[in-house]
């Protein structure tokens, strides 16, 4: 079984990353707009994978899921000992 291999220019990665500052971009409005929703919801709306959509709001944009709502992860190692 033969491989392809797809060929990237300075062009088409200059494409792909203004798509993912895109996807960034809408996926935290999403989120500020509505704290509830989940990632299934967001992935349909912005038309990439649940994958995808759960490493940029995770990894990317350093929420995490409380209590049914996405909140900026600011708990630092200090915060954690105090309680």
């Amino acid at each position: 079984m033969i491989k392809s291999v797809l060929k990237t220019t300075p062009v088409t990665e200059g494409l792909q990353r203004r798509q993912v500052e895109e996807h960034v971009n809408k996926i935290c409005d999403m989120i500020m707009e509505d704290r509830r929703l989940n990632i299934s919801e967001i992935a349909q709306t912005v038309g990439i994978s649940y994958e995808r959509t759960q490493n940029i709001i995770v990894n990317e944009l350093g929420f995490s899921k409380v209590s049914a709502r996405w909140v900026p992860r600011l708990l630092s190692v200090n915060t954690n000992e105090l309680d």
